[in-house]
């Protein structure tokens, strides 16, 4: 899933969906994530400005947030690296509560069932 998920209203749905066809492994890259959780939100609504004229709102994910939903079903992140390679991207009018902003890459691996 390249850079797709922040653009998906019903994200989660759609992950369940997935998770139905029973991956080995789910590939999220380029995905916008924040560091702390404020006041129970688990995403943050923005609008991209780096590709003007076009305007594109996005969600920035927090990191823990989405990583627990995973977790709850059955899921477990193996990898994280950071690809902030886009020197226009910036997160400067973000309230800085957020905490790190960053842009990763996540490979989640389906955990196995124990007997």
């Amino acid at each position: 899933m390249g850079s797709v998920l922040q653009y998906l209203e019903n994200y989660k749905s759609i992950l369940k969906l997935i998770f139905k066809t029973d991956p080995k492994y789910i590939f999220i890259s380029g995905q916008n994530c924040y560091e702390n959780l404020i006041s129970g939100n688990e995403y943050i609504l923005y609008k991209q400005l780096n590709v003007l004229p076009q305007v594109n709102s996005g969600l920035l994910y927090h990191l823990g947030s989405l990583e627990k939903f995973f977790k709850e079903n059955g899921w477990g992140l193996i990898s994280k690296s950071e690809t902030n390679f886009d020197h226009y991207r910036n997160f400067k009018k973000i309230n800085k509560e957020v905490g790190y902003i960053s842009n990763l890459d996540l490979i989640f691996e389906k955990i196995p069932k124990r007997l």
